[in-house]
Protein backbone atom coordinates (compact mmCIF):
# COMPACT_ATOMS: atom_id res chain seq x y z
CA UNK A 1 0.00 0.00 0.00
CA UNK A 2 1.17 3.59 -0.42
CA UNK A 3 1.71 3.75 -4.20
CA UNK A 4 4.74 5.78 -4.97
CA UNK A 5 5.67 6.56 -1.10
CA UNK A 6 6.70 3.12 -1.41
CA UNK A 7 9.57 3.35 -3.68
CA UNK A 8 12.92 4.22 -2.44
CA UNK A 9 15.88 6.07 -3.73
CA UNK A 10 17.65 5.25 -6.16
CA UNK A 11 21.60 4.88 -5.95
CA UNK A 12 23.71 5.45 -9.07
CA UNK A 13 26.03 2.31 -10.01
CA UNK A 14 28.80 2.05 -12.30
CA UNK A 15 29.60 -1.18 -14.25
CA UNK A 16 32.54 -3.13 -13.64
CA UNK A 17 34.56 -5.46 -16.21
CA UNK A 18 35.40 -9.22 -14.45
CA UNK A 19 38.19 -10.66 -16.59
CA UNK A 20 37.07 -13.92 -16.37
CA UNK A 21 33.82 -13.61 -17.39
CA UNK A 22 34.76 -11.25 -20.44
CA UNK A 23 36.95 -14.59 -21.48
CA UNK A 24 33.77 -16.03 -22.07
CA UNK A 25 32.33 -16.07 -25.23
CA UNK A 26 28.90 -14.35 -25.85
CA UNK A 27 28.00 -16.95 -27.84
CA UNK A 28 29.49 -20.50 -27.23
CA UNK A 29 30.33 -23.23 -29.80
CA UNK A 30 28.71 -25.95 -30.56
CA UNK A 31 25.37 -24.00 -29.60
CA UNK A 32 22.01 -24.94 -30.77
CA UNK A 33 18.73 -23.53 -28.79
CA UNK A 34 16.17 -25.82 -27.87
CA UNK A 35 12.96 -24.84 -30.30
CA UNK A 36 10.78 -24.15 -27.47
CA UNK A 37 7.25 -23.05 -28.94
CA UNK A 38 7.40 -26.15 -30.69
CA UNK A 39 8.34 -28.15 -27.43
CA UNK A 40 5.43 -26.41 -26.12
CA UNK A 41 2.99 -27.55 -28.79
CA UNK A 42 3.86 -31.04 -28.35
CA UNK A 43 3.51 -30.52 -24.47
CA UNK A 44 -0.13 -28.79 -25.23
CA UNK A 45 -1.31 -31.96 -27.70
CA UNK A 46 0.30 -34.64 -25.70
CA UNK A 47 -1.54 -33.61 -22.40
CA UNK A 48 -5.12 -32.40 -23.81
CA UNK A 49 -5.44 -35.21 -25.69
CA UNK A 50 -8.80 -37.45 -24.45
CA UNK A 51 -7.46 -40.44 -27.05
CA UNK A 52 -4.07 -41.19 -25.30
CA UNK A 53 -3.70 -44.22 -24.84
CA UNK A 54 -0.80 -45.97 -22.27
CA UNK A 55 0.07 -46.44 -18.62
CA UNK A 56 -1.64 -43.63 -17.25
CA UNK A 57 -3.42 -42.33 -20.43
CA UNK A 58 -4.67 -40.35 -21.07
CA UNK A 59 -3.44 -37.56 -19.08
CA UNK A 60 -7.02 -35.18 -19.20
CA UNK A 61 -10.43 -36.42 -18.47
CA UNK A 62 -13.70 -35.70 -17.78
CA UNK A 63 -14.49 -35.14 -14.13
CA UNK A 64 -18.45 -35.46 -14.19
CA UNK A 65 -21.21 -36.36 -17.12
CA UNK A 66 -22.08 -32.93 -17.92
CA UNK A 67 -18.30 -32.00 -18.82
CA UNK A 68 -18.31 -29.18 -17.35
CA UNK A 69 -14.44 -29.92 -15.87
CA UNK A 70 -11.66 -32.31 -16.24
CA UNK A 71 -9.14 -34.07 -14.41
CA UNK A 72 -5.78 -33.43 -14.78
CA UNK A 73 -3.17 -34.43 -12.86
CA UNK A 74 -0.17 -32.12 -11.68
CA UNK A 75 2.22 -35.03 -12.44
CA UNK A 76 1.80 -38.11 -14.31
CA UNK A 77 0.66 -41.02 -11.93
CA UNK A 78 -0.70 -38.52 -9.88
CA UNK A 79 -4.06 -37.72 -8.50
CA UNK A 80 -6.86 -36.53 -11.23
CA UNK A 81 -8.20 -33.51 -9.00
CA UNK A 82 -6.54 -30.51 -11.16
CA UNK A 83 -4.61 -27.51 -9.95
CA UNK A 84 -5.12 -24.23 -11.02
CA UNK A 85 -1.15 -23.63 -10.74
CA UNK A 86 -0.69 -26.77 -13.61
CA UNK A 87 -4.31 -26.61 -15.96
CA UNK A 88 -3.95 -22.96 -16.65
CA UNK A 89 -0.47 -22.70 -16.74
CA UNK A 90 -0.74 -25.20 -19.70
CA UNK A 91 -4.00 -23.24 -20.95
CA UNK A 92 -1.67 -19.74 -20.89
CA UNK A 93 1.48 -21.70 -22.39
CA UNK A 94 -0.37 -23.12 -25.53
CA UNK A 95 -2.04 -19.64 -26.04
CA UNK A 96 1.33 -18.02 -25.97
CA UNK A 97 2.20 -20.37 -28.85
CA UNK A 98 -0.63 -19.15 -30.95
CA UNK A 99 -3.14 -21.90 -30.24
CA UNK A 100 -6.41 -20.68 -29.91
CA UNK A 101 -7.55 -22.60 -26.38
CA UNK A 102 -10.89 -21.82 -26.72
CA UNK A 103 -11.61 -24.18 -29.33
CA UNK A 104 -8.30 -26.46 -28.86
CA UNK A 105 -9.61 -30.17 -30.12
CA UNK A 106 -12.89 -28.81 -30.07
CA UNK A 107 -12.83 -27.97 -26.65
CA UNK A 108 -13.29 -24.57 -24.40
CA UNK A 109 -10.21 -24.83 -22.37
CA UNK A 110 -10.26 -21.36 -20.89
CA UNK A 111 -14.13 -21.28 -20.27
CA UNK A 112 -13.44 -24.76 -18.34
CA UNK A 113 -10.07 -22.88 -16.27
CA UNK A 114 -13.09 -20.43 -14.65
CA UNK A 115 -14.18 -23.46 -12.56
CA UNK A 116 -10.92 -22.49 -10.13
CA UNK A 117 -13.00 -18.91 -9.72
CA UNK A 118 -13.95 -19.58 -5.92
CA UNK A 119 -16.76 -16.95 -5.91
CA UNK A 120 -17.48 -16.88 -2.15
CA UNK A 121 -14.07 -15.61 -1.60
CA UNK A 122 -13.78 -13.57 -4.81
CA UNK A 123 -10.51 -15.01 -5.93
CA UNK A 124 -8.92 -17.81 -8.16
CA UNK A 125 -7.96 -20.61 -5.71
CA UNK A 126 -5.64 -23.54 -6.69
CA UNK A 127 -8.30 -26.48 -7.05
CA UNK A 128 -11.97 -26.36 -7.87
CA UNK A 129 -14.29 -26.11 -4.01
CA UNK A 130 -10.98 -25.16 -2.64
CA UNK A 131 -10.16 -21.79 -0.19
CA UNK A 132 -7.47 -20.34 0.79
CA UNK A 133 -4.70 -19.59 3.52
CA UNK A 134 -2.86 -22.91 3.20
CA UNK A 135 -0.01 -20.95 1.11
CA UNK A 136 0.14 -17.56 -0.40
CA UNK A 137 2.01 -19.19 -3.10
CA UNK A 138 -1.01 -20.94 -3.82
CA UNK A 139 -3.36 -18.54 -3.31
CA UNK A 140 -1.64 -15.85 -5.25
CA UNK A 141 -0.14 -17.56 -8.56
CA UNK A 142 -3.77 -19.16 -9.66
CA UNK A 143 -4.62 -15.26 -9.64
CA UNK A 144 -1.79 -14.33 -12.13
CA UNK A 145 -2.35 -17.09 -14.26
CA UNK A 146 -6.35 -16.15 -14.41
CA UNK A 147 -4.76 -12.42 -15.52
CA UNK A 148 -2.34 -13.48 -17.74
CA UNK A 149 -5.49 -15.97 -19.77
CA UNK A 150 -7.92 -13.06 -19.65
CA UNK A 151 -5.61 -10.42 -21.03
CA UNK A 152 -5.16 -13.15 -24.14
CA UNK A 153 -8.46 -13.85 -24.33
CA UNK A 154 -10.12 -9.99 -24.21
CA UNK A 155 -13.91 -8.84 -24.06
CA UNK A 156 -15.42 -11.50 -21.92
CA UNK A 157 -17.90 -10.05 -19.65
CA UNK A 158 -17.87 -12.34 -16.64
CA UNK A 159 -13.97 -12.84 -16.61
CA UNK A 160 -13.64 -8.99 -16.27
CA UNK A 161 -15.94 -9.23 -13.61
CA UNK A 162 -13.68 -11.50 -12.25
CA UNK A 163 -10.75 -9.68 -12.71
CA UNK A 164 -11.81 -6.91 -10.67
CA UNK A 165 -13.28 -9.52 -7.94
CA UNK A 166 -9.75 -10.50 -7.59
CA UNK A 167 -8.37 -7.01 -7.13
CA UNK A 168 -10.12 -5.67 -5.10
CA UNK A 169 -10.23 -9.05 -2.57
CA UNK A 170 -6.57 -9.10 -2.84
CA UNK A 171 -6.23 -4.99 -1.93
CA UNK A 172 -8.50 -5.78 1.27
CA UNK A 173 -5.97 -8.48 2.28
CA UNK A 174 -3.34 -5.92 1.92
CA UNK A 175 -5.58 -3.95 4.15
CA UNK A 176 -6.14 -6.68 6.77
CA UNK A 177 -1.98 -7.20 6.63
CA UNK A 178 -1.52 -3.47 8.14
CA UNK A 179 -0.85 -1.84 4.54
CA UNK A 180 -2.92 2.00 4.60
CA UNK A 181 -1.53 4.98 3.10
CA UNK A 182 -2.58 7.78 5.82
CA UNK A 183 0.05 7.42 7.71
CA UNK A 184 1.96 5.46 5.39
CA UNK A 185 2.58 1.31 6.30
CA UNK A 186 3.60 -1.19 4.61
CA UNK A 187 1.52 -4.70 4.68
CA UNK A 188 3.09 -7.34 6.43
CA UNK A 189 3.35 -10.51 4.79
CA UNK A 190 5.20 -12.88 7.09
CA UNK A 191 2.67 -15.30 7.45
CA UNK A 192 2.42 -18.51 5.89
CA UNK A 193 -0.91 -17.63 4.21
CA UNK A 194 -4.08 -15.45 4.46
CA UNK A 195 -7.17 -17.09 4.91
CA UNK A 196 -9.39 -14.79 2.67
CA UNK A 197 -12.49 -15.32 4.50
CA UNK A 198 -11.53 -14.46 7.66
CA UNK A 199 -9.17 -12.12 6.92
CA UNK A 200 -7.03 -13.59 9.19
CA UNK A 201 -3.13 -14.67 8.53
CA UNK A 202 -2.17 -18.35 8.84
CA UNK A 203 0.98 -19.55 10.23
CA UNK A 204 2.34 -23.15 9.20
CA UNK A 205 5.83 -23.04 10.46
CA UNK A 206 6.83 -20.93 7.55
CA UNK A 207 6.89 -17.23 5.80
CA UNK A 208 6.10 -16.53 2.25
CA UNK A 209 6.19 -12.86 1.91
CA UNK A 210 7.14 -13.33 -1.74
CA UNK A 211 3.55 -13.67 -2.18
CA UNK A 212 3.49 -9.54 -2.08
CA UNK A 213 5.51 -9.16 -5.36
CA UNK A 214 2.53 -11.39 -7.08
CA UNK A 215 -0.34 -9.00 -5.66
CA UNK A 216 1.14 -5.82 -6.36
CA UNK A 217 1.55 -7.37 -10.55
CA UNK A 218 -2.11 -7.99 -10.58
CA UNK A 219 -2.68 -5.02 -8.87
CA UNK A 220 -1.12 -2.79 -11.28
CA UNK A 221 -2.41 -4.93 -14.27
CA UNK A 222 -6.36 -4.31 -12.58
CA UNK A 223 -5.54 -0.50 -12.32
CA UNK A 224 -4.56 -0.66 -15.89
CA UNK A 225 -7.66 -2.31 -17.31
CA UNK A 226 -10.25 -1.04 -14.62
CA UNK A 227 -8.46 2.97 -13.97
CA UNK A 228 -9.40 2.39 -9.93
CA UNK A 229 -7.12 4.30 -7.76
CA UNK A 230 -6.98 1.73 -5.30
CA UNK A 231 -4.97 -0.62 -6.82
CA UNK A 232 -2.11 2.19 -7.36
CA UNK A 233 -1.85 2.06 -3.33
CA UNK A 234 -1.61 -1.49 -3.30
Amino acid sequence: MGGAGCLGAVEETSQFTIPRVERMPNLPQPFAMRDWSQLTRDYVNFVFDFEKRGEHMPLVGWLDAGRTMVSFPSYVGGPNDPEAVNYLAAVVSGSLVGLDMRNYRGHDWVTLGTNFFNAEEGVYVNRPHGGTGGSFWYDVFPNVLFYQLNELYPGNAARDQQALSVALKWHEACVALGGKTDPLALPNFDHTGLNLKTMKPVEMGRIEPEGAAGIAWFEYMAWLKFKDPRFLTT
